[in-house]
């Protein structure tokens, strides 16, 4: 669901934020992601995404958080209970239940961000 989307580049600002109560997404920021403070977030049940000029994929379940980087700047991942930056290209974050912080950021197999890319179409 759009919550907001307010994009004005010849004043180089814009906010935007997405909700996402569930199931797979993939997505690139594109130029939203270029304006000044990089305004793009995806709230979720057990998080807040923050995207910088990416390309990530993510699933958000009953009541927990996958979100991995596909390509681009990087994305964050926060709550109440914390944050974690992915910056490197095919890793991963997860909160696995509402209240937990996102766990430290790891790499994922080309087999499961292939099975990840099967669950979207581009």
């Amino acid at each position: 669901m759009i919550d907001t989307f307010l994009y004005d580049p010849p004043e180089d600002s814009g906010d935007v934020v997405l909700q996402l109560a569930s199931g797979v997404s993939r997505a690139a920021s594109g130029g939203v992601a270029r304006l000044r403070g990089k305004p793009l977030r995806i709230e979720t049940p057990t998080g807040t995404l923050g995207i910088r000029g990416t390309e990530f994929w993510g699933e958000q379940s009953a009541d927990s958080l996958l979100v991995a980087l596909l390509g681009g700047g990087g994305v964050f991942v926060e709550n109440a209970s914390g944050r974690t930056e992915i910056g490197e290209i095919g890793h991963a974050t997860k909160v696995d239940a509402p209240g937990q912080a996102p766990s430290p950021a790891f790499a994922l197999t080309s087999e499961q961000i292939e099975a990840a890319l099967a669950t979207v179409a581009w």
